[in-house]
């Protein structure tokens, strides 16, 4: 018996296109509250590290990232979704981050 599934890389990045616009929803939804926050405190990041996310999704981590890594940091976020990352795109060019 085989403990794991295998997608078609193709059908996996059509399903998180087409879940791009309620990911940040599901996301809420799913996660414990909390989570995120203990996440990155584990990480130990210091000011002016550089980070990257693979498979960022939309971005959701990308504020506690920004914010444990300061304006000297860099952050890089890569994922196999084009949807995901326009999203993630947005939120940076919104927020008004280079780095």
């Amino acid at each position: 018996m085989r403990s794991w599934v295998y997608f078609e890389p193709e059908y996996v990045r059509r399903r998180f296109n087409r879940l791009a616009p309620v990911y940040t929803l599901l996301d809420w939804l799913g996660l414990p509250m909390g989570m995120r926050v203990a996440t990155m405190r584990a990480l130990e990041l210091r000011p002016g590290m550089r980070v990257l996310e693979v498979g960022c999704g939309t971005g959701r981590n990308f504020p506690l990232l920004m914010e444990a890594l300061g304006p000297a940091g860099h952050l890089y976020g890569i994922d196999f979704a084009e949807e995901m990352l326009q999203r993630a795109r947005r939120m940076c060019h919104q927020r008004g981050w280079a780095n």
